[in-house]
């Protein structure tokens, strides 16, 4: 089973040692990533300045075209930042026009011998927030 992020290995290595065995544990540490990745802006960090999503001022600005380009903004940055899944596909979910929300799905298998497909429901609220749940 594909391994904790690098972060949670360093943190606690015997935690890290035990989360691979146990799916629970993995798919708690892969949401947490994927929370912390895609709630960072991009720009806002110089090392790796493509780590993120884009604003929500520019994604307000140009809505509802930005949807698509929300879309792949999400898809490239799980495929750059999250090395434990492969196959990374991001559907917009349509939902009523009151909403100040965007919904999405996002499916993807993980990586290494398993290749178990996993689903997350994906909420991005008028602040920008991300919010995932598997």
């Amino acid at each position: 089973m594909p391994s904790s992020s690098l972060l949670a290995r360093l943190a606690q290595p015997a935690a890290a040692a035990s989360a691979r065995r146990d799916r629970g544990a993995l798919l708690r540490s892969i949401v947490a990533n994927l929370q912390n990745v895609l709630n960072s802006r991009i720009g806002s960090a110089a090392a790796q300045m493509d780590l993120g999503t884009p604003s929500p001022h520019e994604i307000a600005a140009h809505f509802p075209a930005s949807i698509g380009h929300l879309q792949l903004a999400i898809r490239a940055c799980i495929q750059r930042y999250e090395p434990r899944l492969r196959s990374v596909e991001v559907v917009f979910v349509e939902t009523s026009r009151a909403s100040l929300m965007l919904h999405f799905q996002i499916s993807a298998r993980l990586a290494g011998d398993l290749h178990e497909e996993l689903l997350f429901r994906t909420t991005v609220d008028a602040a920008g927030r991300v919010s995932l749940q598997a």
